[in-house]
Parts: structure tokens; sequence; C-alpha cells
């Protein structure tokens, strides 16, 4: 991808905004510039997966990135929203699965394999189980190149273009699509990630953060219009299917509004309920210069 940093600079500290961005097809459209070389001198793109863009944002390693939901109502004391952004589905969103040799209610007591990529695919997750009355055992696992469960399992987690492909090409009987179970159980969208602000570095770099937003939100109005161009790219680099792609992106919704919002509080009172955040989650936005 041209001019975007795969690794983490060295230089860290400089005084370039740096930007997260996820190491899934789902971005595309969001930095569809950035992929056709149009990355601002002021700015500086790092790729991680999503726990690893959430510690860095945690760390200050990171001043916007994308980050899951569940790390924003953990860390909402500390950052801000970039309004109108988001990942999120009103439905299916196929990439964030339990895939299962035996019916969820057959998982009760039993080891499921869950990965920490995504700490709010973990807790919907859980909610889910728990909804269910299912009490399993979550061990820890990091999938490889195949398309299988662990040895002896009978149920993991796959999340994000492992999970497209999973889809496609594990023997597997059982997918739960979460997003799909959370539609039908709530009848609102679920916001998987959130565009976060540092709120100690909004005053240094606020110019920039409004510039930020407007070359992003232009990105996915300009690739979603022509999105036939994003999808064969896409394809391509996942060795998927046209149609699996999309049927993929015709699936998510990156624009956090009304509904998303109440989605996303509902998803804040379940876990406050279930114990796995303490404190009521203050959603706040990263207010543009002059406004």
């Amino acid at each position: 991808m041209a001019n975007v940093q795969k690794n983490f600079p060295l230089n860290s500290y400089n005084r370039k905004l740096r930007l997260g961005r996820l190491n899934y097809a789902n971005v595309a459209p969001l930095y569809h510039f950035f992929d056709e070389g149009q990355v601002p001198p002021w700015l500086e793109v790092i790729e991680g997966n999503p726990a690893a863009l959430n510690r860095w944002m945690a760390e200050g390693l990171l001043d916007v990135s994308p980050v899951s939901s569940f790390a924003y109502a953990m860390n909402c004391h500390e950052w801000s929203l970039l309004p109108g952004l988001c990942i999120s589905c009103n439905g299916p969103v196929m990439s964030v699965l339990l895939a299962s040799k035996v019916p969820i209610n057959e998982l009760d007591g039993v080891p499921i394999y869950i990965t920490r990529e995504s700490a709010t695919s973990t807790e919907l997750l859980k909610l889910i189980l728990e909804k269910e009355g299912v009490n399993p055992q979550y061990l820890d696992w990091a999938p490889g190149d195949k398309c299988e469960l662990p040895e002896g399992a009978l149920g993991a987690m796959v999340i994000g273009d492992r999970a497209l492909r999973w889809r496609n090409e594990a023997d597997i009987p059982f997918f739960l699509d979460l997003g799909e179970y959370w539609y039908s159980w709530i009848g609102l969208p679920f916001v998987f990630a959130v565009f976060a602000v540092r709120k100690d570095i909004v005053q240094l770099f606020n110019r920039f953060i409004g510039e930020l937003s407007d070359i992003l939100k232009t990105s996915l109005k300009v690739s979603l219009s022509g999105i036939s161009s994003v999808i064969p790219r896409m394809s391509y680099a996942l060795s998927l299917p046209l149609e699996t792609i999309q049927e993929y992106f015709g699936c998510l919704n990156y624009e956090l509004g009304q509904d998303e919002l109440i989605g996303m509080e509902h998803f804040f009172r379940l876990l406050q309920r279930s114990g796995a955040i303490k404190q009521p989650v203050n959603i706040s936005f990263c207010a543009r210069e002059g406004s």
C-alpha cells in the first residue's frame, strides 16, 4: 500500500499526526486515498490488528485510530470520538463468527477458543452465549493459516479477513454471525469500532484532525461510489471470490449516526450489567477548530 507504514516507526514521538489503521479489508474504503499515495505530509499511518491499535492508543503511541467500541468504553475519559465515523453492521457482518461443530446450545461447559485480536467481539460473544444459557470455558488461541478448529475443539471465534475465508473454505457445519444475532436480539446496529482521538493531543493537532476527518469521509464517499474498483483489489489480496467481497462491503456501515449511537450505548449498558465495565460510559466528540 503506497506510503503507508506497516510497522511501528522508531520516531514515534515526532510531530506528525499518527493515525492507526486496521489490518483488515473492512477499512479499505476509508483509507482509499492513502492507498492511492495521497498521504498528507503531516500524517503518519501505522497498521496493526485491533488489539494492537487499542494498546498503542492507550499508551499514547497513536493520536487517532479506529479502536474497538469496548476499548473506547474503557478509555472514554482519555479519548473522544471523531464524529460521524464507525465500522458497524445492521444485520450480518460476515467477519465476526463463532465456528462450531455443534449447535451453540451444546457448547455449555466445553472449551471455546477466542482470539484476543478484538476485545469488542470477545465481549459480544460472551453476552450472546450468556443469553443462550451457555457457559463455556474460554481459552485463548492464535488462528493459523488453515481454516480449521484447534485439535479436539468444538468451537472457536474467528474475526476479520480470516473469518471471510473460513465461511468459504472451512469444513465446519455451524457458523454464528455475531452481528446478525445482535440485530435479531436488540434490533439496533452493532458498532464494532469507532474512530477515537486522544484528548491530550486535540489542541496541538486540532486543524489536522479536522482535515483528517474530511479526508476519511471523502475517501469513503469516493470509494463507495466506485466500489467496483475496491472489490477486485480486495478479492485479489484475500484470494476470495468477487461475490464474497461485494456481499461483505454490502454488510458494512461506516456512518456513526443516531441509531448506531443508541446501539452502542445499549451494548455499554449490557457490559455494565455483566460486570465487564465498572463505570458508566460518557460518550464525547472531538470538536473541530472554530466550532
